[in-house]
């Protein structure tokens, strides 16, 4: 049976890493691969995506940028990739989707203090094994 890892990623570049392990991960044992970003609408006009405040006409553009790197690094390293780009609160939707992963990949920026950040969320709950990884 092959696995499948579910990658994080928001277009940062302390997200590079969690991007780079996946594919290393999908290398070493063979496993399919799909890459996430979800944005969060904070109205109908704007939306958050790590701290920068856009306007949602440019959003998915954003998003699909978010994703580019996954897919380029991916791509660049022989391993096929799928991306999804989905809307809500990305800690809720990994979490409702990572029991269709065997590992879900996270990086972590650690600027949260008083709120839990997405990755500790994700790694709380979520119904697969999860890996964080922080820019070193």
């Amino acid at each position: 049976m092959t696995g499948k890892i579910l990658v994080t990623t928001d277009g940062t570049e302390s997200n590079r890493v969690a991007v780079d392990k996946a594919i290393d991960l999908a290398i070493e044992n063979g496993y399919e691969l799909y890459a996430i970003t979800v944005y969060n609408t904070m109205s109908k006009d704007a939306a958050v995506i790590g701290e920068a405040n856009i306007t949602s006409d440019s959003v998915k553009s954003y998003c699909r940028k978010a994703l580019l790197y996954a897919k380029q690094a991916a791509e660049a390293r022989g391993v096929p990739i799928k991306t999804i780009m989905a809307q809500g609160t990305p800690s809720d939707v990994v979490i409702d989707i990572s029991g269709n992963y065997d590992i879900v990949i996270c990086g972590k920026t650690g600027k949260r203090v008083l709120h839990k950040s997405v990755s500790h969320r994700i790694e709380k709950f979520a119904h697969a094994d999860v890996r964080v990884y922080a820019q070193s």
